[in-house]
């Protein structure tokens, strides 16, 4: 589930970037991880990409631009995988989300944190 603040260009405001509502997305994907194992330890480096669709929940958060709820979905990512025994890691890293769309495309650069098992 994504929760994300949708950021656009104000027309009043000189074009200044304003704060929209927050959007709710729920994103179907299909996920590719590739470890690349340090030596002999439980630890690697990884890169990987999602890529499907994201299914914005309810009215779409933006009212400046009308684009549909359902839109592409593209996120690689690359970061470090902390073996803590052989199934069980802590995984930190950084993606980058990116929802291209006519008129209205979204990019984001994320921190990521989670748990392999």
């Amino acid at each position: 589930m994504h929760y994300v603040y949708h950021w656009h260009k104000n027309a009043d405001e000189g074009g200044m970037k304003e704060k929209g509502p927050m959007a709710t997305a729920l994103p179907l994907y299909a996920d590719y991880i590739h470890y690349f194992k340090l030596g002999k330890s439980l630890s690697s480096l990884y890169v990987g990409m999602e890529a499907g669709g994201t299914y914005e929940i309810g009215t779409p958060a933006c009212d400046v631009y009308r684009h549909h709820s359902l839109r592409p979905y593209l996120c690689p990512k690359i970061g470090f995988d902390l073996g803590l025994t052989r199934g069980f890691g802590l995984s930190l890293g950084i993606n980058f989300i990116a929802v291209p769309a006519a008129g209205d495309s979204e990019y984001m650069l994320n921190p990521a944190i989670g748990f392999r098992f």
